[in-house]
């Protein structure tokens, strides 16, 4: 029998295998991952539509409602085995779903970043979103040019929004120098931390910062309404000149997916 070679990553947001359902840069990640494979052994690669973030994405052909078992292939597996368990599943021929966050073998081409671009396009809702925090909380025009300073503190001040003053005052004196260099190109802040930001923002005056809602796309335990707001922040990442972070692949696959220099901070 002659199946249909399709492959349907599902962005699962309880999982069987591990409590901790990936965020959304190893989403990206496994995406990536899954693109290179399904693409030496003639695949197509599609998207389960069912998580919340797809509703906040224009209609793509690659994203799809299609309720089958899905395999995790996610920690705790070593990366080899992941990686290997694909590389069977995709010689199987035959159609899977899968959740996974598996690292890339090879450099990421522009095929796929494309492909990333297409399907990962924000509708007319987040785009309003957008303008409206360009206009009436930034003050800017985002055409003019913005560098973006992203900070990844964790899931426990995303979870329970804690506030950790020694991490507040390191990454003060960070921003301030970065800002130093640049003193008349606007500088955006997008972090996981309310309560950590907030504080910044006070301090550093000419900081811009919206101060929206944070959630792990992984879990959804925060509101829903959060999505929106996260997917925005996702979508400024992407018109930044630069990013600057901590290290967080929620903006690392941005910067790569949109041909943006990407800094440590």
């Amino acid at each position: 029998m002659e199946f249909e070679k399709r492959c349907i990553h599902k962005y699962l947001t309880v999982c069987q295998t591990n409590p901790q359902p990936p965020g959304l840069g190893d989403f990206l990640r496994g995406t990536i991952a899954l693109f290179q494979l399904a693409k030496s052994s003639g695949y197509s690669l599609c998207f389960d539509g069912s998580h919340p973030i797809f509703k906040y994405l224009r209609e793509h052909p690659a994203i799809v409602i299609e309720d089958k078992p899905t395999i995790e292939l996610i920690p705790p597996l070593s990366y080899d085995d992941i990686h290997n368990r694909l590389v069977a599943l995709f010689q199987s021929k035959r159609p899977f779903s899968v959740l996974t966050n598996s690292f890339y073998k090879e450099e990421i081409t522009e095929e796929c970043k494309t492909f990333l671009r297409d399907v990962f396009k924000p509708n007319d809702i987040v785009e309003e979103k957008i303008r409206q925090v360009f206009e009436t909380v930034y003050g800017i025009s985002p055409e003019n040019g913005f560098h973006a300073i992203h900070i990844r503190f964790g899931d426990r001040f995303i979870h329970n929004n804690d506030y950790d003053h020694g991490i507040f005052e390191g990454y003060r004196n960070r921003i301030m120098n970065v800002m130093a260099e640049e003193p008349t190109t606007p500088h955006i802040l997008i972090a996981d931390s309310a309560a950590i930001s907030r504080k910044l923002k006070e301090t550093i005056p000419e900081l811009l910062y919206w101060d929206n809602g944070k959630i792990h796309l992984g879990d959804l335990l925060q509101p829903r309404d959060n999505v929106l707001d996260t997917l925005v922040d996702f979508f400024i990442l992407s018109r930044a000149r630069t990013i600057r972070s901590n290290g967080s692949g929620f903006s690392s696959y941005v910067s790569q997916t949109y041909n943006i220099q990407y800094m440590g901070l």
